[in-house]
């Protein structure tokens, strides 16, 4: 009913810490390069979000010089009134904005699909891995595994 006491402190700590089971992890030094881009947007499976994330990004940029460049030519020229002045500058600008919130909305979507699609692809392989796994692995080396056990 009652174990027998231990002998010594490496038998302690033999009971108490599970065996190892995995490899000495090596630390990689270097670029990841465009890969973990690449795994987002195709975990998302939305290649026409993205390319309308580049669009509205492009021309916010171009409404933006646009709108700068009026001002500047503009006011050089006197039989242009103030009200054109600020109007064109106002619609420029404006479409700017536009744009830029398209470009915020899109990147949100963009991010909410691969969010879920990593989610959902993080669950299945935890859920399916089997018991040794968890055994063996500490809780801190489960989520960086994860990435060999999901195809993207």
């Amino acid at each position: 009913m009652f174990n027998k006491p231990c002998d010594s402190q490496s038998e302690i700590s033999r009971k108490i810490s599970p065996p190892q089971l995995t490899q000495e992890e090596v630390k990689e030094v270097g670029d990841v390069g465009w890969q973990p881009y690449r795994d987002y947007i195709n975990a998302s499976k939305s290649a026409t979000v993205f390319c309308l994330s580049i669009v509205s990004q492009f021309a916010f940029v171009t409404f933006q010089a646009a709108s700068r460049y009026w001002l500047a030519f503009a006011i050089e020229m006197p039989e242009i009134s103030r009200s054109i002045l600020i109007g064109v500058y106002a619609g420029l600008s404006t479409l700017g904005i536009v744009f830029v919130h398209l470009r915020c909305l899109f990147t949100v979507q963009l991010g909410l699909n691969a969010s879920q699609a990593f989610f959902e692809r993080l669950m299945n392989s935890i859920f399916r891995a089997p018991m040794p796994f968890f055994d063996s692995t500490p809780i801190g080396r489960i989520l960086t595994r994860v990435r060999h056990h999901v195809d993207f």
